[in-house]
Formats: C-alpha cells, sequence, structure tokens
C-alpha cells in the first residue's frame, strides 16, 4: 500500500527507523538493509544495535515498537507466512539459532 521505510541519523552518530510518518526509537545503529515488511504491510522488523549495556554490544530485533532479546548478534528478521510470526538467527555464546516469535 506504498508504505516507506528508512534509517535517519541525528547528532553523535545515533539512527533510528522512519516508517511511514511514525519515527522509532533512537538506538546507537540501525541497519537499514534489514528492514522488512510483513506479508499485509502492517508491520516492519529491522536490527538495532546498543554499544554499552552491562552485557557490552547487544543486537536485537524490534518490530513494530516491540523490541525483542537482545543477543550478541543477530541476522535479519524474516516474516512467516500470514505475518502473526517473525524468525531471525542469533549467536549465543559459541553456537547459532534461530529464533521464531509469536507477534500477536
Amino acid at each position: 500500500d506504498g508504505k516507506v521505510a528508512y534509517v535517519a541519523s541525528q547528532s553523535l552518530g545515533k539512527k533510528f527507523a522512519v516508517v511511514g510518518k511514525e519515527r522509532g526509537k533512537i538506538y546507537d545503529d540501525v541497519f537499514a538493509t534489514t528492514i522488512t515488511f510483513s506479508p499485509n504491510n502492517k508491520l516492519v522488523a529491522y536490527i538495532a544495535r546498543l554499544f554499552n549495556t552491562p552485557r557490552g554490544e547487544r543486537w536485537f530485533v524490534v518490530t513494530g515498537n516491540k523490541e525483542h532479546k537482545q543477543y550478541e548478534l543477530v541476522g535479519k528478521p524474516t516474516f512467516l507466512p500470514g505475518g502473526k510470526k517473525v524468525g531471525y538467527g542469533v549467536k549465543i555464546r559459541n553456537e547459532l539459532w534461530w529464533i521464531v516469535e509469536n507477534l500477536e
């Protein structure tokens, strides 16, 4: 339906996603190449990163306004058919896992 999503920067290099006319939360980094629309174009998922957390640098998926669990590293999110779940790869210590989360 013609929705647009992009990543913008502000001073000090912080970034945020803009979906349509709605500005998202500010993060240390947001990866524009990971922006993915749900099959019905009602939801967007992307990867964000925080540098200085108590556990060091952390990556996570954002869907709409929801921040999902933080990991050492996160792969590009993919909406499953129907758009009610999102899947993505993560690194946990020395292992790689595939995470699938319900969005309802």
